[in-house]
């Protein structure tokens, strides 16, 4: 891990992973330090799976161990009859590859094929509209409970069609959608029970638990299996209110030895009698810099709207004017209605924001709430 450290003539030192980050006495974080590295890897293998061992990956990226029945089971279900069909290519690999294939393992059924074919997305830059993919999440069993944790938004939406114009939140309904940002993507796949619909990632997911099982043991330890089957928040990047299942790394602490950082930096002996210096991390959302978890990323005692393809803006009337404009809507087929968002809610609009271009509209539109007329 890197991190951009302040270093001081003190028994407490911080450092962030943030740029630009001051510290609570008020200097900027100035110097770029890195963490030393551990050599966890066993001679010949590889950073999650062990040495010595061959996989095949299909088109669908299911990743399986190499043998001639996988072999054959490929080619039967690919409606490969004879050798005359196939042709071997050898691909160089590098940045830009691997960038593709991450590009195109999200939003295609085929990212080699397009990886080998130079299959690119659209002139116009846009994912193609996944809506017909989209399945709601079964309800939650915590939902039925009243004391289940809830967050509260109105909806204003078409009277004929139900089609949302916007949500109107507080910064704790916005905190936690930009969370979605921070998640990994093994925990995405994870919270949606591998029905993602992100491509061909879910089937990676399947591999990697089919991998390290009893079975096959080919995932080197236990924490590289958690790493990608359940991997956790980077530090900080919980909000106060996570309706959804996903842990939060605990902050680093380090230290050094026989000085203060400050002259351990630049070589010299400790003039300041410290022997020890205690390495903290700072929490970026707190303004006065705690190294207490939580904390937002929305400024408080605002409101906002959130339009059905999870644009975001502050509530004003020329902001309002302006979307129902664009929606194409008279204000007389307009309704408001209030909205709870509980653990399933949560899920949905997880998995809308991932392939809908109107989200909103997939979660909270199929059922009626109490209303509130426009007229």
């Amino acid at each position: 891990m890197s991190g951009i450290r302040l270093l001081l003539q003190s028994a407490t030192c911080y450092f962030s992973s943030v740029p630009n980050v001051r510290c609570s006495c008020g200097k900027e974080m100035s110097y770029a330090g890195t963490w030393p590295k551990k050599n966890m890897n066993a001679a010949g293998d590889g950073v999650f799976v062990r040495g010595g061992i061959k996989f095949i990956v299909s088109d669908e990226l299911h990743i399986t161990l190499a043998s001639t029945a996988v072999i054959l089971s490929l080619f039967s279900k690919k409606g490969i009859k004879d050798g005359s069909m196939l042709e071997e290519r050898i691909m160089d690999i590098g940045h830009d590859e691997i960038l593709k294939l991450l590009e195109r393992s999200l939003i295609s059924s085929t990212p080699l094929t397009d990886l080998c074919f130079d299959n690119s997305m659209p002139s116009n830059g846009k994912v193609p509209n996944r809506d017909g993919i989209f399945q709601l999440v079964p309800k939650c069993e915590e939902d039925g409970n009243s004391d289940g944790e809830q967050l509260k938004a109105k909806l204003l939406l078409t009277k004929t069609n139900r089609k949302i114009v916007y949500m109107e939140c507080d910064e704790e309904v916005l905190d936690f959608l930009f969370s979605f940002l921070t998640f990994p993507l093994g925990a995405v796949i994870k919270l949606l029970n591998k029905s993602s619909s992100m491509g061909c990632a879910d089937n990676l997911y399947g591999s990697a638990e089919v991998l390290s099982s009893q079975e096959n043991l080919c995932i080197k330890s236990e924490e590289c299996k958690t790493m990608l089957l359940g991997p956790k928040l980077a530090p900080f990047c919980g909000v106060k209110t996570q309706l959804l299942k996903i842990g939060e790394l605990v902050s680093r602490v380090d230290s050094t030895s026989a000085r203060c950082f400050t002259c351990y930096r630049n070589g010299f002996s400790c003039g300041h009698r410290l022997y020890i210096a205690t390495l903290k991390e700072l929490n970026p959302k707190f303004p006065n810099k705690m190294t207490e978890p939580g904390g937002g990323y929305a400024k408080g005692q605002c409101k906002f709207m959130v339009t059905d393809d999870l644009d975001v803006a502050l509530v004003s009337p020329f902001s309002t004017v302006r979307i129902i404009n664009e929606f194409g809507v008279s204000i007389s087929n307009l309704v408001e209605e209030e909205v709870g968002i509980g653990e399933t809610q949560a899920l949905n609009l997880l998995k809308a924001a991932l392939c809908s271009e109107t989200a909103l509209t997939k979660v909270f539109s199929s059922n009626k709430r109490k209303a509130c007329s426009l007229d």
